[in-house]
């Protein structure tokens, strides 16, 4: 037997959120039936009931949001495909490099795997499509296969590029993986940043594109890794080679640096000897040098002091003979003014007797 407040919870929750006063009186006529010391916790459990009836909700809300994006994006990419696909082909324009394509088409048949031996064995092309599975999908940290592809198709370019081949890049439809690698390529064939290539086709089914294929298959390009392995190796062979050789030859020229360096060490020794008794020879010669001059200017200075000796006498012999000829010629003058006096009296005297 119900319980006389069943009914009214019951309906309180099927009321939807919006009704807030329908609901609000559903509540309070459940709270009327509810008698006793349990009514605060059957109101939380009221609320609690209310609260994942609300989220329940929400989540519904946000599953049909999401599908509906999901299947918004599924159209524009569809859209977007057709046209790629749409677009006119041209026959191959070099090496054809698998670059998109699911494990699985549109119909559900493992396509990649055949897709891959028709390529790489049958054709000498090159597939840089992977798969889960692959050995180096399994390897890879989770939701790293971007990096992987990339890296992958990356190289097969470079490759082409040292071997001096053209790329001519196809796809063919998958998913939503397949629907990025697509977008990217698309991206990088009108402005190149990572990748470089000129051109690029697209293909709805792996059966047009081995179609396409065998259509054009007297222009294919083939890329055999087999042989340019073995040339790679070929020509890292002769690099070692030559690299010994220049070993060697390096060797040989480092041991004549060597003893080249050994005897300029040695005859720089000797110069240094040398070097060292001509400075000492110097040094003797400057020192007989200097006792020479000293000798020298003693022998000026001795013959200076003579000289000045020799000129001091004859000064002193001179100034004798200045005093006595002074003195002759005082006498003469005394004489001469006696003479004079004496001829003036006897002057005077015959005047006085005439």
């Amino acid at each position: 037997m119900l319980a006389p407040w069943a009914p009214c919870f019951h309906a309180f929750l099927q009321v939807r959120k919006e009704e807030r006063s329908a609901k609000n009186a559903l509540l309070q006529k459940c709270l009327r039936f509810w008698k006793g010391p349990k009514i605060q916790t059957l109101e939380i459990q009221v609320c609690n009931l209310d609260r994942q009836l609300r989220l329940r909700r929400l989540c519904g809300a946000n599953l049909r949001r999401k599908k509906l994006n999901s299947a918004n994006s599924n159209r524009q990419a569809c859209k977007k495909n057709h046209e790629l696909e749409a677009r006119p082909r041209t026959e191959t324009k070099g090496v054809v490099v698998l670059a998109s394509g699911p494990v699985e088409d549109l119909q559900g048949c493992q396509v990649l795997e055949e897709a891959t031996h028709v390529l790489r064995e049958t054709c000498k092309q090159l597939v840089a499509a992977g798969y889960a599975r692959d050995d180096l999908h399994r390897n890879l940290p989770k939701q790293e296969w971007r990096d992987a592809w990339c890296g992958k198709l990356d190289g097969y370019l470079r490759a082409c590029e040292a071997a001096k081949l053209p790329e001519h890049l196809v796809t063919f439809r998958g998913g939503r993986m397949c629907n990025w690698e697509r977008e990217l390529l698309e991206q990088e064939w009108s402005t190149p940043r990572v990748f470089r290539f000129c051109h690029l086709t697209h293909f709805e089914y792996w059966s047009e594109l081995k179609a396409w294929i065998e259509q054009h298959s007297d222009k294919l390009v083939a890329m055999d890794l087999q042989a340019l392995e073995q040339e790679h190796d070929e020509k890292v062979k002769q690099l070692e080679e030559s690299f010994d050789h220049m070993k060697d030859s390096k060797e040989a020229e480092i041991k004549a640096v060597k003893m080249d360096l050994t005897k300029a060490k040695s005859d720089a020794r000797e110069v240094l000897k040398q070097a060292r008794a001509l400075r000492d020879l110097t040094r003797k010669v400057r020192e007989q040098e200097a006792e020479l001059v000293q000798t020298v200017l003693k022998e000026r200075v001795l013959k200076a002091e003579a000289k000045s000796v020799a000129d001091e006498d004859k000064f002193k012999r001179e100034r004798e003979k200045r005093y006595l000829s002074e003195e002759a010629l005082k006498c003469r003058a005394a004489q001469r003014n006696m003479l004079q006096r004496k001829v003036e009296e006897l002057a005077a005297l015959s005047r006085s007797l005439a």
